[in-house]
């Protein structure tokens, strides 16, 4: 999988594509379908231009957004706090760092995560703690 910080990446995407990059990780996870940079530069515009992302970045429906990308989940909503996932779930966490104020998403609430996609893990999750989740099912 390829990291959200990779040079070949858009400079958007490096900097605030955390969310976006778990969700596409989940493609690659339950599909066996590999992504380029190309192509992940290609579906974050996409779903920009759709109006998925919208223009600070905030993706509006987690759904569309896992359609789009072909990423085989369905959004079950959100949960603040501890979550134990059940079976055939895919939980994306939302980890808050006190000191630096940044909020990062992985996936996995317990060290070492599962998938962070900074490369050689985040500051957020090394020195936070997981805040939120987004809850999915699975559709494989």
């Amino acid at each position: 999988m390829i990291y959200q910080t990779d040079p070949d990446l858009n400079n958007d995407f490096e900097h605030v594509g955390c969310a976006f990059d778990c969700v596409a990780y989940a493609r690659e996870k339950f599909t066996g379908y590999r992504w380029t940079a190309d192509q992940l530069n290609s579906a974050w515009a996409g779903t920009l231009t759709a109006g998925i992302l919208s223009s600070d970045f905030v993706i509006q429906d987690w759904n569309l957004l896992a359609n789009f990308i072909g990423a085989p989940l369905h959004f079950v909503g959100r949960v603040d706090g501890p979550y134990i996932p059940g079976d055939n779930e895919f939980v994306i966490t939302a980890w808050y760092n006190e000191r630096t104020k940044f909020t990062h998403f992985v996936v996995g609430d317990t060290k070492p995560v599962e998938w962070d996609p900074i490369e050689g893990g985040s500051v957020t999750v090394r020195e936070g703690s997981p805040v939120s989740h987004r809850v999915f099912q699975v559709l494989v």
